[in-house]
């Protein structure tokens, strides 16, 4: 024959879909380790570990939704030491999960930016922000949020809401179900590293998608 078609590709790949890539474009977490090489990835199968009250064990096995958690060994010691120092090792739990699938965090500047997106894509999120800043605890100028297209504005406006997303459901859901939507599955605490209580904490979108408890185990009083 003069012209021949010939058609290259691997078992259940569909047309107009990449590999690692979800039907409404964006990428998998798998995607996001493979094409993102800014973004922060734990592997699959890697232990992280979190450190609790010996009382909130039994409920933290029936949670799901977000966890903050750490995966460096120097962080993980770094909340021994704090849970020894005010609370007794003997009443902490360091529960450890495995990673049952690659956890990817975004880039700094890629939080950043995605914070700048949510604020002017989401007028109810914008409005919360607003909201939670009024206090002295937490008060931001109303005017910041109308200069993030400037970099210095963004980020100090970014490291407010950081420290927000821990009490702010209507913050936090709306940010992790658009990093979601990108292929991400965690981001980096910026508000523990920030205040210097460790270098890379995380902050885990969904444990039942991604984690699976491994051991819980009273910390104690020494190493």
């Amino acid at each position: 024959m003069e012209y021949e078609l010939c058609h290259y590709g691997v078992k259940g790949m569909k047309w107009g879909v990449r590999r690692y890539q979800r039907k409404d474009g964006s990428l998998t977490p798998a995607g996001r380790k493979r094409y993102g090489s800014d973004d922060i990835v734990i592997e699959k199968g890697q232990t992280i570990h979190r450190i609790v009250p010996k009382s909130w064990v039994d409920k933290e096995k029936g949670y799901s939704g977000h966890a903050y958690a750490s995966y460096k060994d120097e962080d993980v010691a770094q909340y021994k030491k704090f849970a020894r120092l005010f609370g007794d090792g003997d009443n902490y739990v360091d529960m450890t999960f495995k990673v049952t699938d690659a956890l990817v965090s975004p880039s700094r500047k890629k939080r950043v930016d995605e914070f700048v997106k949510l604020m002017d894509s989401n007028p109810e999120a914008r409005d919360a922000m607003l909201k939670a800043t009024r206090t002295p605890l937490t008060f931001m100028p109303k005017s910041r949020l109308d200069k993030l297209d400037d970099p210095k504005q963004a980020e100090k406006a970014y490291q407010k809401f950081s420290f927000l997303l821990v009490s702010r459901r209507d913050l936090r859901d709306p940010y992790f179900k658009q990093l979601e939507k990108e292929g991400y599955s965690m981001i980096m605490d910026d508000a523990d590293i920030k205040g210097g209580i460790s270098k890379s904490p995380i902050i885990v979108f969904d444990r039942t998608k991604s984690l699976s408890l491994d051991t819980a185990e009273t910390i104690g009083r020494h190493d």
